[in-house]
């Protein structure tokens, strides 16, 4: 699991991960849903999100700038981001992260943002969790 993460977050830093025009979306429940797949983890030698610090953020993240997602912690999901910086989505009480590992569904607001205390994830088994607070990531020192 760490080595997957680690080789996550170099993917997204090189810019190997598919960008949000590439994700498909999904018809599910009657509405039409964006999915953001699991980032790529095809390059080697990434260091671990979990590890890195966190900061404040903006309550909304442009649903076009995300390019995939990590799990590197038990409450929360890591989105990588075309800039190659990275989001953490801390979910509300009672979500897993690891319900989310094969990717999320969520439904485009008229915005174009993906918001906390707003905006609601939902798994590819159907597990839904709203996003509770959005910290931004960089390297621990």
């Amino acid at each position: 699991m760490i080595l997957k993460g680690l080789i996550v977050l170099l993917a997204a830093l090189l810019g190997w991960v598919s960008a949000p025009s590439d994700l498909p979306e999904a018809e599910a429940g009657g509405k039409q849903k964006v999915r953001i797949s699991p980032a790529s983890t095809s390059a080697p030698g990434v260091p671990l999100l979990k590890d890195w610090k966190e900061k404040d953020a903006p309550s909304c993240v442009p649903m076009a700038a995300v390019t995939g997602l990590i799990i590197s912690r038990p409450d929360a999901i890591d989105f990588a981001l075309r800039d190659r910086r990275f989001v953490r989505a801390k979910l509300k009480k009672g979500c897993a992260s690891m319900d989310f590992y094969s990717g999320i569904y969520v439904k485009p607001s008229a915005d174009g943002m993906m918001c906390e205390d707003r905006d609601v994830i939902q798994s590819r088994a159907g597990t839904s969790c709203m996003i509770g607070k959005f910290k931004t990531l960089s390297p621990g020192k």
